[in-house]
């Protein structure tokens, strides 16, 4: 089963037809509680390096001006610590060898950004980011498989 997600640096900008959105919850651009409320289905991202964030974000974003590979190295051991199996690394194709060199031994999931405008899939990543970037009001993602989304 495959679920469309959207996620925006300006939240108002997705449509209410979204059922699941991607939002962040620090950095410049941390969502009002009442854009969340507007999606039933939530993913929950980090933009920062502090790992402190696992507690309430499954995702962290590793991109220039968010996260490093190192970051996602500690985010992913506090999300285990936490008891929790779904931490989620977003990044783009040309960080995903970067992120896997940092990130050896650990168990975590790729959401990757390839921006090709057709939903794909990518390496088996959990999710696909197929559509963005800077010249779009929000970016949408193919989420494969089953998720919970009830929890960070």
């Amino acid at each position: 089963m495959t679920i469309l997600m959207a996620d925006s640096a300006t939240p108002a900008d997705i449509p209410d037809s979204f059922k699941a959105a991607a939002v962040y919850i620090n950095g410049e651009f941390a969502w009002p509680q009442s854009q969340i409320a507007r999606f039933p289905k939530i993913i929950r991202i980090s933009v920062t390096g502090d790992p402190s964030a696992a507690r309430l974000a499954r995702c962290i974003d590793v991109e220039t001006g968010a996260a490093t590979p190192d970051d996602a190295a500690a985010f992913i051991q506090e999300r285990h610590r936490l008891g929790f199996g779904n931490a989620t690394v977003y990044c783009d194709e040309s960080n995903v060898a970067a992120v896997k060199t940092a990130c050896a031994g650990l168990t975590y999931r790729f959401w990757i950004a390839s921006w090709t405008g057709k939903a794909h899939e990518v390496d088996n990543a959990w999710a696909v980011q197929y559509s963005g970037g800077p010249d779009v009001t929000y970016d949408t993602s193919i989420v494969y498989g089953q998720e919970d989304f009830s929890h960070p």
